[in-house]
Parts: C-alpha cells; sequence; structure tokens
C-alpha cells in the first residue's frame, strides 16, 4: 500500500532504513553493539552495489538513516557539499554530478530491503540480538473493561 503512493516516500524510507539495519547488523556481526563495524557498510554496499563503495554507504547511512531517524527528514548536506534528495523517477541509489547531488528512490529501497530480508529471513530473525527479540502476537485470555475510546484498561471483568 504505502508503496503505490508516491506522497509516502519519506514513511517508506524511515520503516525500511531501520529494517535494513536490523538484517546488516547481523549479517555484519554488529549485532546490539552502540556502533557498527566495517563490516556492516560492506553488506550495504553488497546488498545496494550501485553505492559502490564503502565510504559512499557510511555518507548515505549517516545522510539518509541518521537524519530520517533522528531528524524526521534527511540531512541537507552531504560531506564535499553534496546535497541528498528523495525520488521516485531514479534508480535504487543515483549520483548526479554534475548537480552535486545524491538521490535515493523510496520505493525500490523499501522494495530491494523486503526482497533481501524474505530471502534471508533466518539472519533477520535476530539470533545474535537476544535484546531485540522480533516481536510475537500473542492472544490474551482475558477480557479487559475499558472506557469507550480509550486503550488503557481500567479492570478485569470478574
Amino acid at each position: 500500500m504505502l508503496q503505490k503512493r508516491r506522497a509516502f516516500g519519506y514513511p517508506l524510507l524511515c520503516i525500511s532504513f531501520p529494517l535494513l539495519e536490523r538484517y546488516l547488523r547481523e549479517k555484519s556481526r554488529s549485532y546490539q553493539s552502540k556502533s557498527v563495524n566495517e563490516t556492516f557498510y560492506q553488506e550495504f554496499v553488497g546488498c545496494f552495489p550501485e553505492i559502490k563503495t564503502k565510504e559512499n554507504a557510511k555518507k548515505i547511512w549517516r545522510a539518509y538513516r541518521n537524519g530520517l531517524l533522528h531528524q524526521g527528514a534527511p540531512n541537507r548536506i552531504w560531506q564535499g557539499g553534496w546535497k541528498v534528495a528523495v525520488s521516485h523517477d531514479y534508480e535504487i541509489v543515483a549520483f548526479d554530478e554534475k548537480n552535486r547531488l545524491v538521490i535515493i528512490n523510496p520505493r525500490k529501497l523499501s522494495q530491494r530491503t523486503i526482497d533481501i530480508i524474505c530471502a534471508d529471513f533466518g539472519i533477520f530473525e535476530g539470533h545474535g540480538s537476544p535484546d531485540h527479540p522480533l516481536p510475537k502476537v500473542i492472544k490474551i485470555k482475558q477480557e479487559i473493561q475499558t472506557v469507550p475510546g480509550t486503550i488503557l484498561p481500567l479492570k478485569k471483568k470478574t
């Protein structure tokens, strides 16, 4: 649904980057550490060869992932005066040398992320990160009385 609407580019990226990060942390054995290792960026390039270099991977990660998740928007200026953008009209990652612009296609990045995770779901499960297990849907056996329009439980029905 989100992938079909052009206006949802930023939400797509805000969903895709954490999922991709979980996968890349496991794949690179960065696991739960505060920072990621160099292999993380090599794996990022392996998943998205359009990025071309580990240095580009670091810059893209800082500009897009860190910018979106910490400030709600990509960092506007990349190192060296390059600008960053989001567009559905380019490949997954495009480098416009003439205009010094790095462009991410949120639909294509999202779809590739889904494909990568589905092809290797065992890695995504995160066995190396026990403090971050995948959520599970469980059935609650007891009924909870609530005030209409709220989600906070008041008391159990007896």
